[in-house]
């Protein structure tokens, strides 16, 4: 059980490492649109200073939106990508076993022949013994 929550935090936490640098790049070229407002604050009218909140308004809001969106599709693809992984090491794991069972197999099969020669040898052996002990009884 340990393994198994060792993993997810790891997943976890790359997942929120790579969505950081997402977020930082994002974040970066967001800002670079916003740096050409206008800074001057002390020549601006009620209506312009009005204009500039709502513009800096939208743009704030259209960037939590626009981050938002990139992390939640980059979640939804670290969620796919682990579950494809998850299902290879499954299809690994399964035909690992296949590979141990047939090798397994293929040990009992080994030992069972050998079991056989065996047999047949210690049979012949027999059959030796028997065939020159009828031949010195024949003989004497």
């Amino acid at each position: 059980m340990e393994e198994n929550g060792l993993k997810e935090d790891h997943f976890n936490l790359r997942i929120k490492y790579r969505a950081s640098q997402r977020f930082s790049t994002a974040s970066n070229t967001l800002t670079k649109f916003t740096e050409k407002a206008s800074k001057r604050k002390n020549d601006l009218s009620k209506e312009d200073a009005a204009k500039v909140i709502q513009r800096q308004w939208r743009v704030f809001s259209q960037k939590k939106k626009f981050l938002k969106e990139i992390n939640d599709e980059f979640f939804n693809e670290e969620k796919v990508r682990v579950q494809k992984m998850e299902l290879q090491l499954e299809t690994m794991k399964f035909e690992m076993k296949m590979e141990a069972y047939l090798t397994e197999l293929e040990d009992l099969d080994f030992f069972f022949k050998n079991a056989e020669k065996r047999r047949n040898a210690a049979a012949f052996k027999i059959q030796h013994a028997w065939r020159s002990y009828l031949r010195r009884k024949t003989a004497s």
